[in-house]
């Protein structure tokens, strides 16, 4: 009886380490990923070209990294055709706020629910902060956890919404 019950733990014994290291690890990723988006500055903005692409990729799933460069394309497409119309992606596509962040705080990584809940802030001199939550949807790929995308923060009233996957496919249709 008692070995069955020590049996009966040892999935849940097993897995509590696992889960603070999968949190840990997501968080590394997180912290990573905007460090690398603000060291960019704006070259950031808009759809990153190769080299921007490139830095953040470290830390975003295979599937994001094809996605950026399909609308890329797209856009590249796009101003072939209409030289002079204006890029299909304006801003920061990374964050809710078209600015983006100056700063941020990774608040909470959940592994059992793949995502992470950031704190972002933007701020300038002369102008008050902003300040929003967004939260990046974490894929376990095979070189570790990464961001497979990233949901906005539906409360800010200005700026992206929904997510990065449906800003992405928009520029590809937008470009058709």
């Amino acid at each position: 009886m008692r070995g069955r019950a020590l049996l009966a733990l040892l999935p849940v014994l097993l897995a509590g380490p696992a889960r603070a290291d999968d949190a840990a690890a997501m968080a590394a990723v997180a912290n990573g990923f905007y460090a690398a988006r603000i060291a960019l500055g704006p070259a950031a903005d808009g759809i990153p070209g190769a080299t921007g692409r490139v830095r953040l990729a470290p830390f975003l799933s295979p599937e994001l990294i094809r996605a950026l460069a399909d609308a890329a394309a797209a856009d590249t497409r796009f101003h072939a055709a209409m030289p002079s119309a204006p890029s299909l992606m304006e801003g920061d596509l990374f964050s809710s706020l078209l600015d983006g962040p100056t700063a941020w705080k990774v608040d909470v990584c959940a592994p059992g629910g793949r995502r992470c809940t950031v704190t972002l802030t933007h701020a300038v001199p002369g102008r008050a902060a902003v300040t929003w939550r967004d939260t990046l949807l974490m894929t376990k790929t095979a070189g570790g956890w990464r961001i497979g995308d990233i949901a906005y923060d539906p409360g800010l009233p200005s700026g992206n919404s929904g997510r990065l996957s449906e800003v992405l496919e928009m520029v590809e249709s937008e470009a058709r």
